[in-house]
């Protein structure tokens, strides 16, 4: 029933969408009421008076001729009288869903309407007049028209129909149906008046609703075949396009689904768009508008597939809520080259209608065709990626986090982008942290040696044999084998060593983007969890689930792509893509935010549940627990004072306008760009919750005895601090979190020491294990490659996920090498690019 929805009422949904978002950037919610009302007519009026005049054309003459009727006299005179009504009736249900989505409408004013969201009640404060002056507008013309009493008879029960539906609707419904019945009457008008001139003749031409009588006839397999391509490519192949690419980011291991199942949506809405009106149109209409249409689907087919093929992935990486990472506009040299190109295609395609239309039809098959063998290669694609994912089926569901109070605990914290120079400010703005950050000891002086996960993350679990360079030395082997064998490290090490071993939610484990848990399957007593996402159901109440934002968006991703370019930023929409109702999140400003990072809420709540995961072993037992988290590198504005995602963040009144940095300890933060606030909000929140988890533990006495290493992959180029090399490179994105806590440790240190974040295993495993190594190279984890080299070889890669970068070895990009203190940008020699 929902994909009905989504076919006959969903479409117009999104074109009254549209055309509010889109006008109301310029204007108020009267006036841009109006103006959305007139851009909806301009889709729905064609097919509304093409149905009036089949309907004059084909229902008095097949039920009142006299004549024999035949099957098909029945079904056309049905079809005559049911379908202006019927289509009245599912434009107004979308404009009724349409009108009560809009924030702000209640008690909004237009000219004499005091309030769009309720009925007028003009009359006494009692009766409604705007239903009563839309059926006076609609039935004059009517009446006064020279049409048979039958006709007469039925457009005034259509009209009377939709009045009663129409008389408790809001006022800002009846705004269009007054409009729609201008529009009616205007065209009964010019109707008449057109047939009285031709009669006199004054002018010459065709009758209105009359055959053309031309020598050339439609050609149906042109027009469908051009009506098909349009559907299939808005609705299947743009979307299995991105699905392809990375069919994981789009599965919830909460609720398991083939992706496939956003195609089915996003084909009903194609369908619906393309499907229903354009068959409407062509199939009422007479042979002028016929011929029209086939040549305007052919030029929209190829202006479409023109701006997409130019838009490509120019835009930037692109989320699993269809929301760009780092939005680009088009050059204006791009634009202009695309409406060139568009032009040129839809010339082409016009001359060969008219002049090779065997020719075009033959094109047509051709792109038809290939455009159907592309589809199903990337459904066979994406269901071959899920079904690989079957090592997700078979979860365990009593997950904990278990710690012993009398023997020793290691807990590794790996916090992804998580930003180890931003540290002093946290500690300055909330100095409730230093308590709660007991014993612990910030190293700002650590590198990592790679500036994304897939580069700065193997070194992190695995040391310095896991580094960028040391695993391309190992060329005859896979990244995914390497990777996987970093991850295994210390889990194998400490499994070994009697320890109890917990791993939740190992960075892309199996070479996978969710955790391919399995290979953990043959180091006993270690016990692996997925936790990301898994607590939606403490999520706030006026979250909307992904699920139903990409059900719409997908399709309206496809607009985006097939329009000219410089469209696409405006219905992009800063990842709104002109929806009412939806999750994503929009910064206004650099204090203002509009809805949730879904992406952050599934980490962030894992971090706020580890205190209720957590349990606690009376016995002398040891334990080991790893856990990855992405709390940090989801960049979004918070609600301050406490950090919290809440739906509309406005943090101005925590703020003077024209702040632009943070002070600790002599340090400057720069806080001017609006990224630059996001960041330091998502480190906040991440190191608040952690916080709450760490008095957790001492209020059961397990914290003196328990190990805590937090750590990042890598940092973010984000220009906090003046750290921009010559080349543009922003030192930053090397320069990780590292914190360590050890045994019985107190108060808040801070040490200079020249650190990486390859020196986890050493620091994890330090006096716990006698002369630890690597399990699977046989080498000592002791940090010696730190202690025997001057210098880092840090490695910097666009390639930067698991899809561009899963050969044997990285590929070639920027290495730079750093002496020393980090902070020095004299400390910094670019190496080249190989």
């Amino acid at each position: 029933m929902e994909l009905i929805t989504y076919i006959i009422i969903k479409p117009f949904i999104l074109i009254f969408e549209t055309g509010f978002t889109v006008m109301g950037h310029i204007m108020g919610y009267g006036s841009n009421l109006v103006m959305t009302s007139l851009f909806g007519l301009l889709f729905f009026m064609p097919f509304y008076l093409e149905a009036k005049l089949f309907q004059e054309k084909h229902f008095s003459r097949d039920i009142f001729s006299g004549k024999k009727k035949s099957f098909r006299d029945y079904i056309f005179a049905i079809a005559s009288c049911t379908l202006p009504i019927f289509s009245q009736i599912i434009v107004f249900f979308s404009l009724y869903t349409f009108i009560k989505e809009i924030d702000g409408l209640t008690g909004e004013k237009y000219l004499l309407i005091s309030d769009l969201s309720k009925p007028d009640a003009f009359v006494g404060g009692v009766v409604n007049l705007l239903p009563i002056l839309f059926f006076l507008i609609s039935s004059v013309p009517v009446l006064a028209g020279k049409k048979s009493i039958e006709i007469k008879i039925v457009s005034l029960a259509e009209t009377m129909i939709l009045t009663i539906i129409l008389y408790d609707m809001p006022s800002g419904v009846l705004v269009f149906w007054i409009l729609f019945a201008l529009f009616r009457a205007c065209f009964e008008v010019l109707k008449v008046t057109y047939s009285i001139l031709r009669k006199k003749g004054i002018i010459k031409g065709f009758k209105f609703g009359e055959e053309s009588l031309m020598e050339n006839k439609p050609d149906y397999l042109l027009y469908f075949s051009g009506l098909g391509y349009m559907i299939l490519l808005a609705g299947f192949y743009i979307p299995t396009n991105i699905i392809k690419i990375s069919t994981q980011e789009f599965v919830d291991i909460t609720d398991m689904f083939n992706p496939m199942f956003y195609i089915l949506y996003s084909m009903a809405l194609s369908i619906g768009m393309f499907g229903i009106l354009g068959t409407g149109y062509y199939l009422l209409g007479n042979n002028i508008i016929k011929l029209l249409l086939e040549k305007i689907v052919w030029i929209l087919a190829g202006i479409f597939s023109v701006n997409y093929i130019l838009s490509g992935a120019y835009q930037g990486e692109i989320g699993s809520n269809l929301v760009y990472f780092d939005p680009r506009e088009f050059d204006t040299m791009r634009v202009i080259f695309s409406i060139a190109l568009a032009l040129g295609v839809s010339f082409v395609f016009l001359i060969l209608i008219k002049k090779k239309k065997e020719f075009m039809k033959l094109i047509a098959f051709v792109q038809f065709a290939v455009l159907t063998v592309s589809v199903v290669i990337n459904t066979v694609i994406i269901t071959n990626e899920y079904n690989h994912m079957s090592y997700l089926k078979n979860e365990q569901e009593d997950v904990k986090i278990t710690l012993g109070k009398n023997g020793k605990n290691v807990v590794v914290l790996i916090m992804d982008r998580a930003l180890g120079p931003v540290v002093p400010f946290l500690f300055e703005e909330k100095p409730e942290l230093k308590g709660e950050f007991d014993g612990f000891t910030y190293y700002p002086n650590t590198v990592s040696f790679g500036a994304f996960t897939n580069t700065g993350i193997p070194s992190v679990y695995g040391g310095y044999e896991y580094t960028p360079e040391r695993m391309n030395a190992r060329s005859n082997e896979t990244l995914a084998d390497k990777h996987n064998e970093a991850l295994k490290v210390l889990p194998a090490l400490f499994a070994d060593n009697d320890y109890d071993v917990t791993i939740i939610d190992p960075a892309y484990a199996g070479y996978n983007w969710i955790p391919d848990l399995t290979i953990f399957d043959d180091i006993g007593g270690v016990k692996a969890y997925h936790l990301d996402g898994c607590f939606k159901n403490q999520y706030p109440e006026d979250y909307i689930p992904d699920k139903e934002d990409l059900k719409r968006n997908f399709f309206f991703h496809s607009i985006v792509k097939m329009m000219p370019l410089n469209w696409q930023d405006l219905l992009y929409d800063m990842g709104n893509y002109c929806s009412f109702s939806t999750n994503v999140c929009v910064r206004k400003s650099k204090y203002i935010q509009d809805g949730y990072h879904s992406n952050f809420m599934s980490s962030y709540y894992v971090l706020k549940n580890l205190s209720a995961l957590t349990r606690f072993d009376e016995d002398k037992c040891n334990y080991f627990v790893s856990l990855y988290n992405m709390t940090p590198h989801m960049e979004c504005l918070l609600q301050e004072p406490d950090y919290v995602p809440v739906k509309h963040v406005d943090n101005r009144s925590f703020h003077p306008e024209d702040e632009s940095a943070l002070y600790a300890d002599g340090r400057k933060l720069n806080i001017i760009l609006p990224e630059q606030v996001e960041f330091y909000h998502v480190d906040m929140a991440t190191f608040l919750v952690l916080g709450d988890w760490f008095e957790y533990l001492k209020q059961n006495g397990c914290y003196d005895n328990t190990r805590i290493i937090i750590v990042s992959d890598h940092g973010a180029d984000v220009e906090h601090f003046d750290s921009v090399l010559e080349n543009n490179m922003d030192v930053e994105a090397f320069m990780p979190a590292l914190l360590v806590k050890d045994f019985d440790e107190h108060g808040l240190a801070e040490s200079d020491e020249r650190m990486t974040n390859a020196d986890v295993p050493y620091l994890a495993t330090k006096d716990l294990l006698k002369n630890p190594v690597n399990p699977y190279t046989g080498n000592p984890l002791d940090a010696h490659e730190k202690f025997e080299s001057e210098e880092f070889h840090i490695f910097y890669s666009e390639n930067s996920t698991l899809r561009t970068n899963h050969g044997n070895v990285y590929k070639p990009d920027l290495w730079f090498s750093v002496k020393g203190n980090p902070y020095v940008l004299t400390n910094w020699s670019y190496l080249g690019r190989y």
